[in-house]
């Protein structure tokens, strides 16, 4: 398995009745961006401004070149509550995930996470997400 060229992960949260400052409240911790249902949001593609379709709380990491999951994971969870139950009712009452965006630089890379990861994640309640960018390099056959 190759190196992973590059990765970046976010701590998603999202819902209808979301109130983000409940949210931090409750997860010891402040979102890199958060919006409740029908706050004006900026789209970063264009600059135009929309309504927020559904609440969200998003934490974001930053990007590690080469890229490595597992310290993604623990970025995310170092500064937020270790209590389960509170993670738990949240990825209840809530949409929950932790996504990670994955640049590929070749076409042969590896992604893996530890059972340490994985049980963080599980034990939280929450699903991973992954989308993997490919390289320009096409695969005959």
């Amino acid at each position: 398995m190759g190196e992973l060229f590059e990765s970046v992960a976010t701590l998603r949260f999202f819902g209808d009745e979301l109130i983000p400052d409940r949210l931090s409240e409750m997860l010891g911790g402040h979102p890199t961006l958060s919006s409740r249902k029908g706050d004006p949001v900026r789209l970063a593609e264009n600059g135009s401004e929309v309504r927020a379709p559904t609440g969200s709380w998003r934490l974001k990491t930053a990007r590690l070149r080469p890229g490595d999951l597992d310290r993604h994971v623990i970025e995310l969870f170092r500064h937020l509550t270790d209590d389960l139950e509170v993670w738990r009712m949240l990825s209840y009452q809530f949409k929950a995930d932790v996504f990670f965006g994955i640049q590929l630089a070749t076409y042969n890379e590896g992604v893996s996470l530890s059972l340490e990861s994985l049980q963080a994640g599980s034990s939280r309640g929450l699903t991973f997400d992954f989308d993997l960018y490919g390289s320009e390099v096409h695969i005959a056959g």
